[in-house]
């Protein structure tokens, strides 16, 4: 081959190698662009990931363990409750009333019974969608027969725990877990104790009344007075997150003096078979739905209630 010749097949050759180089350039560019958009994108579904995480650690932190304990409470199907509840002005005791019951969840059914002294009590019971109240009589009437009243509910409050639209009283166990539900405040852990054998943590917030009543009751309107009277709870919730001890406590200024209704109530028997029955005989049965409560069941604690905060 002449020199010609192999001048001839030189530039090709330049022309395939340096083609060939260009190709590599280019495929390393591509390569680093890819690698490029591989990063930025794995760093794009890393902060995606990051602000999930924020935003459900966020949800987790909205919702405490009291707020979560009555739907754990709610899961067992069933509880029973007792409670006390103490009124008192400047130091004095003026009335301690106690009541006790049982919950239905699964059902939705409840019975409760208002203890007022005497041996006199009225007792509530939602069986089905149904209302019945009656007065249970004491001293020289009780042997008087039992006057039963009905009347169909007006909605189902299928949102809430208490299932007890009819009920305003804060201090009704019912409305007691739509409060513990619907309550948004600083939940403190303040310790631990066992309550009949039972261990338990001991969580504490604190609000002010309005806002506990707005926590039960989303149609309520309160008092502005209501916002100057403080509410502070303790919650006994068990390993399985329920309540089982709940102290109430609402304090402040009255036009009698400093006065505060506390409300302890204990709740036993989780998952127990519990049956709530309508009674037997209905003395007066009403056609009309009920959506207040009824002047034969209102609660002494919302007598006081009104009484000593609303007219300030």
């Amino acid at each position: 081959m002449s020199h010609e010749s192999r001048d001839l097949w030189r530039p090709p050759a330049l022309e395939r190698i340096g083609a060939q180089l260009r190709d590599l350039e280019r495929a390393e560019a591509t390569r680093r662009r890819r690698r490029r958009i591989s990063i930025s994108g794995g760093l794009v579904a890393a902060l995606v990931a990051a602000f999930a995480f924020l935003d459900m650690g966020q949800l987790a932190r909205a919702l405490s363990p009291v707020n979560r304990a009555p739907a754990a409470a709610a899961a067992s199907e069933s509880v029973r409750f007792d409670s006390t509840i103490t009124i008192a002005v400047n130091g004095g005791e003026q009335g301690r009333f106690s009541e006790h019951g049982e919950i239905d969840f699964a059902r939705r059914n409840y019975r409760t019974t208002l203890e007022l002294g005497h041996g006199e009590a009225i007792e509530q019971r939602r069986v089905d969608g149904i209302l019945y109240i009656a007065q249970l009589p004491g001293g020289r009437s009780q042997r008087a027969p039992i006057r039963w009243q009905a009347a169909p509910l007006a909605h189902e409050a299928s949102t809430t725990f208490a299932s007890a639209p009819e009920s305003e009283e804060f201090t009704n166990p019912l409305v007691l877990l739509d409060e513990l539900a619907g309550t948004r405040a600083s939940v403190a852990v303040v310790g631990h104790e066992d309550l009949q054998g039972v261990p338990t943590t001991l969580y504490r917030l604190q609000t002010n009344l309005a806002s506990l009543l707005s926590a039960s009751s989303a149609t309520r309107s309160q008092p502005s007075s209501y916002r100057a009277v403080g509410a502070t709870l303790t919650v006994w919730l068990d390993r399985h997150g329920r309540p089982r001890r709940v102290d109430e406590t609402v304090a402040g200024a009255s036009s009698a003096g400093e006065a505060s209704i506390t409300t302890v109530t204990d709740f036993t028997g989780y998952g127990q078979p519990v049956a709530v029955g309508a009674p037997t005989k209905i003395s007066v049965r009403s056609k009309r739905s009920v959506v207040g409560p009824s002047p034969l069941g209102a609660s002494p604690s919302r007598a006081f209630e009104r009484l000593l905060f609303a007219h300030r």
